[in-house]
């Protein structure tokens, strides 16, 4: 590992300026590069060590393995994969595989396979007390917590940039895939829910008093409990949109694909597409929500709650014409393509255009 260092240019116009200079000129570290290789080639055996050694600003690269470990993240420092998440692994042997507390913007961890961690909280990742963390093209998976939260919990003033993952087969009684609580926020982008299932409330993610969006995802089979839904809100704020629900059932009647449970939330629902869902109510409010441009078919039931949507602000009961190559994104004859709401669902796909 090799770290540069620079000294700053000294004024010799007079003499005090020179002392100041001189005294100032402690040297400064630029950010190093630090590898991690169970096999010895790199600068660390281990993950959590490199991370110790790491320093705000800072890159470990991990090279392929398994990794059977429990991380604690330093702030500011950038954890990536060489070789992405399908050689890579973090095993968590049923304890939370990372934890984040007051980390500082620039903290991330990107391209791991990121399995069987476990807690009450925060499985795969934990989130915690005024803490940034960007979590990026990882595949998180058969993670199990006892209350809520199994894949991504962020709590207490956190933020957490969710992008490009999958979230698969991970469970728990309240929030199987992310949980948002106490004053925290997420911006949820371009990633897949697949098979993941919760007791109670949010099959796929829960918010309570945080504010969240919810944007260009796909959430397919998975399975929640009674009055709860794949993205579910009590007493928060958000948007949800451009997403495609596909197949989402419950164990009991009455699960829905987005609940918003209080009538002090205040939630936009635009330009989603709710297809095929045979668990409940594709959309469940106690209050009347901006909801418009969305496209309903073949679910149990639509809607459940004040102000139904079919038929008014552009919400249509129709056939998406979903791409069975490429699921969750639309056939170039979808009524998703209307450029009247713009694009509804995905709809960026060339292969199913031919």
């Amino acid at each position: 590992m090799t770290r540069f260092r620079h000294k700053f240019s000294v004024s010799t116009m007079c003499a005090i300026v020179l002392v100041l200079a001189f005294a100032s000129q402690a040297p400064t570290a630029l950010a190093a590069t630090i590898t991690v290789d169970p096999h010895g080639s790199g600068d660390h055996l281990n993950i959590q060590d490199a991370l110790f050694a790491a320093q705000h600003g800072d890159e470990v690269v991990v090279m392929p393995g398994v990794y059977l470990e429990n991380l604690i993240m330093t702030s500011g420092v950038r954890l990536s994969s060489l070789e992405g998440p399908e050689h890579t692994i973090i095993d968590g042997q049923g304890h939370k595989c990372f934890e984040a507390v007051q980390c500082a913007p620039g903290t991330a961890v990107i391209g791991f396979t990121v399995t069987n961690g476990g807690s009450m909280q925060g499985g795969a990742f934990w989130v915690f007390d005024n803490s940034y963390l960007e979590i990026a093209d990882n595949v998180i998976s058969n993670c199990r917590v006892g209350y809520e939260g199994a894949g991504v919990h962020a709590q207490r003033y956190s933020y957490a940039n969710i992008h490009g993952n999958q979230f698969h087969n991970n469970s728990s009684p309240m929030t199987a895939a992310i949980s948002v609580i106490v004053h925290s926020s997420a911006d949820i982008r371009s990633n897949v829910f697949r098979e993941n299932s919760s007791e109670n409330r949010g099959a796929a993610i829960g918010v309570h008093e945080s504010h969240v969006e919810v944007v260009d995802n796909f959430f397919v089979d998975n399975r929640g409990g009674v009055t709860t839904g794949n993205v579910d809100f009590y007493k928060a704020t958000g948007l949800v949109s451009n997403n495609v629900f596909q197949g989402n059932t419950s164990t009991e009647a009455g699960a829905s694909c987005v609940a918003i449970r209080h009538a002090s939330s205040r939630v936009t629902v635009v330009r989603n597409v709710f297809a095929h869902n045979p668990g409940g109510p594709a959309l469940l409010t106690v209050a009347c929500q901006a909801v418009s441009c969305n496209i309903f078919w073949g679910n149990t039931s639509n809607y459940a709650g004040l102000c139904p949507p079919v038929g008014q602000d552009n919400n249509i009961e129709a056939d998406p014409r979903l791409c069975a190559e490429h699921p969750g994104f639309l056939m170039t004859d979808s009524p998703g393509r209307a450029i009247k709401c713009g694009p509804i669902g995905f709809s960026n796909c060339s292969e199913c255009d031919h």
